[in-house]
């Protein structure tokens, strides 16, 4: 039985290995020139009983063992998982957690029972009445949900041309009618805007990010 279980907001590249249950939120292969020598890695969503999520990132030397076992909405046991600082923070990451977790060859995975989970779906709502007022701390990961208003052209951001650096600025609303302005990237531009240009009616659109 595991012993000294932490949760995300406890965690701390002072003590850079731990023990922690996580649940799989999304699973995403990347790759990126300066790291792991630009092969392909794992780079997950996981999110501890407190709703509290972050980034969890499996190398390539890795990734063939632990891609077939680690599925989306399953929760594990990740013993003695790496602790580091969150040092490359972007619009390209998920989460802009102080510290990002990693697998190392010591690390063990341990399937966890649905059942033993307390969890609250991942989802961390937060309003926009809060946003607007500036009351979060900075690196603060939530979600939001709003009725989607209008929404800009496709932009380029830099002179790269790649998919990640293509963009739309939407504009959502709440139930108290506050408005906020959301930046969608890369492949998550495209996903909104081909939902909503295949809609032959025009219809409200009601975006959870």
């Amino acid at each position: 039985m595991t012993t000294n279980l932490q949760v995300v907001k406890s965690l701390s590249p002072k003590k850079p290995h731990v023990n922690i249950k996580l649940k799989v939120l999304e699973i995403e292969t990347m790759s990126i020139k300066t790291f792991d020598q630009g092969k392909p890695f794992l780079d997950l969503i996981v999110y501890d009983e407190d709703g509290d999520r972050i980034s969890l990132t499996i190398k390539h030397f890795l990734k063939a063992k632990y891609e077939n076992i680690l599925k989306p909405q399953n929760n594990y046991l990740f013993n003695r998982v790496f602790v580091n600082n969150n040092t490359s923070r972007s619009k390209n990451q998920h989460s802009n957690h102080a510290c990002k977790l990693m697998l190392e060859a010591k690390t063990t995975v341990l399937p966890v029972e649905s059942s033993d989970w307390s969890g609250d779906g991942g989802f961390k709502f937060i309003s926009f009445a809060d946003l607007l007022a500036k009351n979060l701390e900075e690196g603060v990961t939530a979600d939001v949900i709003g009725m989607v208003t209008k929404f800009s052209e496709e932009k380029q951001y830099g002179n790269t041309d790649d998919e990640q650096s293509k963009y739309r600025v939407i504009n959502l609303r709440d139930l108290e009618g506050l408005s906020l302005s959301c930046t969608l990237w890369g492949k998550f531009m495209r996903l909104f805007y081909n939902y909503v240009n295949s809609e032959e009616e025009k219809q409200c659109v009601i975006l959870i990010l």
